[in-house]
Formats: C-alpha cells, structure tokens, sequence
C-alpha cells in the first residue's frame, strides 16, 4: 500500500509539474492567523475564518483560471481574435487578485495584471 501511495504522489507531482503548478507558500507573518467579517449591522454576528483557508481558495482559483487559460489557448474552434479577448478577461481576473499578493510568501508565486 506504501508503494501504491508513494506512486501516487510522483503521478501527481510530475501532473503539477507539466502544468506548471507548484507548492505556493502563505507568508509566515500570516500563519495561525485569521480573518474577521464584521457585518454593518452591528446586531449580526462577525464571522472568521482562517488566513490559511482563505489562502487555499484563491490558490485553487488562480489554478483555474490557468486551466481555463491552457484551454482557450488550445481550443481548435476559437478565432485568435476571440483568444486574445478571453485572456484579456483572465489577465484582468489576475489583476483583481493582486489584492492578496500580501499573503504569498514569495514574489514569484504573486498574481500580476495586464502589465505582466
């Protein structure tokens, strides 16, 4: 079982390699830190949730909008034209995150806009 696991996790490091996908780090001034959500009205309860959650979700959301751009770049069907619009869109999405640029703890694994 120990073979087919380690198996496993070469398969999926070599998938995360040909995708260009890599480990991405949270900044260590953030780790075990948390996030308040405190509504206007302040008869409603706060809400928190951990940087680190946070931090996964907009990972997962950066590696789909990479899937999507490698398949808009390979779609047989798209015009250049239609391409070229559609990467606007994402490198437009990219510049939107770069909100949270603040947590990746190294500056090669931050988000960039249109000026990229």
């Amino acid at each position: 079982m120990e073979e087919v696991k380690a198996l496993l996790r070469r398969i999926i490091e070599n998938q995360n390699e040909m995708a260009g996908l890599k480990d991405v780090e949270l900044s260590n001034k953030w780790l075990g830190g948390k996030i308040t959500i405190t509504p206007g009205d302040s008869s409603m309860k706060s809400t928190e949730i951990s940087i680190d959650n946070l931090f996964n979700k907009i990972i997962s959301v950066r590696e789909k909008l990479r899937v999507l751009e490698q398949k808009i770049n390979h779609h047989t069907k798209l015009e250049s034209n239609d391409k070229l619009e559609l990467q606007q869109y994402i490198s437009r999405c990219y510049g939107s995150l770069t909100t949270f640029n603040v947590l990746f703890r190294y500056q090669e694994d931050k988000f960039h806009g249109q000026a990229a």
